[in-house]
């Protein structure tokens, strides 16, 4: 015979069971990706903390390609924040005339789902390089008259 205190542990366990049984799973949604970042031509001189306007060029996921959500991005030093429509069944975009500060500017950008839920941001800060070798890398913008271009570098987990 139970006694009331094995069937109150017996109720609640069941009880935690079915909550756990019913709260929803969200399916993991990998962050866009930024593959390149543009100056138009010819390329300005690169200084530390100059503020210089550039291009970013990116793709999301094959999911959110199929959605109309906006991709965000967002640079936190000159507090700017713009959005676009990703190309429909690619899933790229681009970011026109963003102003940023060189070796300062920390950028994100996220995307949005038809059911508006956001996906996991990505975070890119602008390096400046004098390496010719490194500024022929595809994220690195063209060479300025001294050889230094600036290049996008992912950022592990924010700015």
């Amino acid at each position: 015979m139970r006694t009331r205190l094995q069937c109150f542990a017996g109720v609640v366990a069941a009880g935690l069971g079915l909550l756990a049984a019913c709260k929803p799973t969200e399916l993991y949604r990998p962050p866009p990706t930024l593959r390149g970042v543009t100056v138009p031509l010819p390329p300005p001189t690169y200084r530390n903390g100059e503020r210089i306007e550039v291009s970013f060029e990116g793709n999301v996921p094959a999911v959110a390609a199929e959605s109309r959500g906006f991709v965000y991005l967002w640079e936190d030093l000159g507090d700017e924040g713009r959005y676009v429509l990703p190309a429909a069944g690619t899933g790229a975009f681009v970011f026109e005339g963003v102003d940023v500060t060189v070796q300062q500017s920390c950028v994100s950008t996220y995307y949005e789902l038809d059911d508006g839920s956001f996906s996991p941001a990505s975070f890119y800060r602008l390096e400046l390089a004098n390496d010719p070798a490194r500024c022929e890398d595809p994220d690195c913008t063209a060479p300025d008259e001294f050889g230094a271009c600036v290049c996008l570098v992912e950022w592990g987990s924010g700015c």
